[in-house]
């Protein structure tokens, strides 16, 4: 049965978004952070303001189909079996029929559906590739992998901000939009260790001139530095990210 539309519908699809997250105690701040930094990213590609408010809005809600997903899934401790990860990989159809009866879908569904889509065509529901995978979807699934690579999972621990770059870097162009993500590490203080760490083992050679890799093995001493600090940094960055007060009002109205 469709979702009865109203002012108060776009409400309740925020609140189930929440509830969807609160199942694992994990992931029940993903969304903001995935929305905060998802409006920035946005923000410095130049998206007029009608994008970054799609943008934070999409990302508060496109986990929103784990709703209809197994706690026993959701918080299982270890790897899915193939059963399991069929389930999980129905979340952004369910999150697609939560949505698509609010006014406001025309924005929200490509993200909701298309954020687990792959640069390389590799990715679910429907296997699109390079710019036909939506804008929007490929901006919030670049902050969406940041976020869960770097906090604790049920499934593993937390990986430091410069492994997460790392990671970042080596999926761009096959997982995850080149020009994003280089976009998307650019502001990132622990940038300088992760690009020092692929230049020492040669693989920033795809990424920069061979005499500014030079510069980044130079660097690598700084690594334990950068990760010392990471956890203030973090802090930091949540707080500078957020939206403006008045325009979250307008984007939760």
């Amino acid at each position: 049965m469709a979702l009865a539309v109203g002012i108060d519908s776009e409400q309740l699809i925020f609140e189930l978004a929440a509830a969807a997250e609160a199942k694992d105690q994990f992931t029940e701040r993903h969304p903001k952070r995935v929305a905060n930094t998802a409006w920035r990213l946005g923000k410095r590609l130049g998206l007029q303001e009608s994008d970054l408010v799609a943008l934070y809005r999409g990302g508060l809600v496109h986990d929103i189909g784990k709703i209809g997903v197994s706690d026993a899934i959701l918080l299982k401790p270890g790897p899915l079996n193939a059963d399991e990860e069929r389930q999980m990989r129905e979340h952004p159809l369910i999150g697609e029929y939560i949505v698509k009866p609010l006014p406001s879908a025309a924005d929200l569904v490509g993200i909701v559906r298309s954020h687990h889509e792959r640069f390389d065509g590799g990715g679910y529901p429907d296997g699109l590739a390079g710019h036909k995978i939506p804008l929007l979807a490929r901006i919030v699934s670049v902050c969406d992998a940041y976020d869960a690579l770097s906090t604790d999972r049920p499934y593993r621990a937390r990986r430091c901000s410069t492994e997460a770059i790392e990671t970042l870097m080596r999926g761009a162009g096959q997982q995850w939009d080149r020009e994003l993500v280089s976009l998307f590490i650019a502001e990132l203080p622990a940038s300088i260790a992760g690009l020092a760490r692929l230049a020492s083992t040669g693989e920033l050679a795809a990424w920069v001139a061979p005499a500014t890799a030079a510069v980044f093995v130079a660097l690598s001493a700084l690594i334990v530095l950068f990760e010392q600090a990471e956890r203030r940094i973090v802090v930091r960055a949540e707080t500078r990210d957020a939206p403006p007060a008045s325009l979250l009002q307008r984007m939760l109205s």
